[in-house]
Parts: structure tokens; sequence; C-alpha cells
């Protein structure tokens, strides 16, 4: 069964998932984050793991 997505629908990624890609990716510099939403990952990346991040949004 598929179910349609809503439009501007909203998910939000869990800390422990930035904290894992980070463990897994090598992040430095300015990371842009471009559906920021609630500032999820953006959260993370500041204030947990000192990378600056460039928010955006559709709003």
């Amino acid at each position: 069964m598929v179910v349609p997505r809503v439009l501007n629908d909203f998910y939000p990624t869990p800390a422990t998932v930035t904290e894992k890609l980070h463990n897994s990716v090598f992040i430095s510099g300015n990371v842009f984050e471009p559906c920021v939403g609630n500032n999820a990952v953006t959260d993370v990346l500041n204030q947990c793991l000192g990378i600056t991040a460039i928010e955006s949004d559709l709003r």
C-alpha cells in the first residue's frame, strides 16, 4: 500500500542519526542544511559537534 505524501510534510531527523553520520563521515567547515525544519540536524552540528551550519527551508 502506498501512502501519499502530504505537501510540505515534516520529518525531523533524530539527533542520534546526525551523531552517527558524523562518526561515519568526516564533516568539517561550513555545512548547508537546505531543509532545516526545527533545526534538528543543525542543533547537533552547531552545539554538540562545533560545526557551522547554514540553514534554509520552505518557510
